[in-house]
């Protein structure tokens, strides 16, 4: 069951990654329409972008802020399951794998709460 439960490990960095890409796409894209809105030849619009600019930046540092923390967990959870099964001598008593394997599960599930809110 320790195999399989590595796979779901390497399914959530594989889910963190697109995550990210995801919202480095809809990031990049809302910063282009307010720079697109700065350089509008309506006086409304180009008044409305920079407070929109200013926003938007702490917005993309929040964002950023939970996507990367769910990656890093995901890169240690994968890593570490992995390491226990391919570099250690083999498993006899499943309890210390299974404690460790629970505590990077508790941060998985709050950094993905984080992340998927933030984006």
């Amino acid at each position: 069951i320790s195999k399989s439960e590595t796979c779901f490990w390497v399914g959530d960095l594989y889910e963190a990654w697109a995550l990210y890409q995801f919202g480095k796409m809809t990031l990049d894209l809302i910063r282009s329409s307010i720079r697109r809105m700065h350089r509008s030849q309506v006086r409304e619009d180009r008044e409305r972008a920079d407070p929109l600019l200013v926003a938007h930046s702490a917005v993309e540092a929040i964002a950023w802020l939970g996507v990367t923390l769910f990656l890093l967990v995901c890169i240690s959870q994968a890593g570490w399951s992995l390491y226990l099964l391919t570099f250690t001598g083999p498993i006899k008593d499943y309890t210390e794998y299974n404690n460790q394997i629970a505590q990077f599960g508790a941060a998985g599930v709050v950094a993905s709460c984080g992340a998927i809110y933030n984006v």
